[in-house]
């Protein structure tokens, strides 16, 4: 009887200690591997739907970072591994349908901007920022083209081309970082032929 009393304890010790790990809160930094996105796991990038949109070698002079957050359909937060500071990024180029200004109305197709960018660049991700010109905006946020590798072909894709091209976002000259404005007002004018995204489901 005083063994199974001991086997008895024994599983029960058990027990609680299983317990108490899987209920125990994750230390800073930690992350559950089970919710972790299987995009976020790699450090090249994952599978992207890249339909009219040609990839390429990244550029020379570009950062690594990972996104720390999605802010709208033109910007997003982001960190320089293992700085843990995060930084807001403008993309340069786009400008997304409002969604998150405040005290202005959510305008047709935002929603879905955002939700395309955290498709495209979810949080965790890595990403390659590239500057053209201008360091920052009027608002302190970085100007930077991103980049993200398609982690089954090993190319890169330039996130605004990809937004424009689905019809996402507007092209827009924001002189002087104009270096790939041919590039996204082609993506634009793709868009505009298919009646893709915003061009056939917003009045314009």
């Amino acid at each position: 009887m005083a063994e199974t009393r001991r086997q008895w304890f024994r599983r029960f010790v058990a027990c609680v200690l299983l317990l108490i790990t899987i209920l125990l809160p994750l230390g800073p930094g930690e992350v559950a591997d089970a919710e972790t996105p299987a995009a976020s796991r790699s450090d090249t990038g994952y599978r992207l739907d890249v339909k009219g949109v040609q990839g390429q070698t990244l550029p020379r002079d570009v950062q690594k970072a990972q996104v720390h957050k999605i802010v709208d359909g033109d910007t997003i937060e982001i960190v320089y591994p293992p700085d843990d500071w995060w930084y807001k990024v403008r993309l340069i180029g786009i400008n997304a349908p409002e969604s998150v200004k405040p005290n202005s109305p959510v305008q047709c197709y935002g929603k879905e901007a955002s939700k395309r960018m955290a498709e495209i660049i979810p949080v965790g991700a890595t990403v390659y920022l590239e500057r053209d010109v201008s360091d920052e905006d009027q608002y302190g946020r970085l100007l930077r083209h991103v980049w993200v590798v398609d982690g089954e072909t090993g190319k890169a894709y330039l996130v605004s081309e990809l937004l424009t091209r689905g019809g996402y976002v507007d092209a827009r000259r924001y002189r002087p970082d104009d270096k790939y404005d041919e590039r996204l007002a082609q993506a634009e004018l793709a868009a505009k032929h298919g009646d893709d995204g915003l061009w056939g489901a917003c009045a314009r």
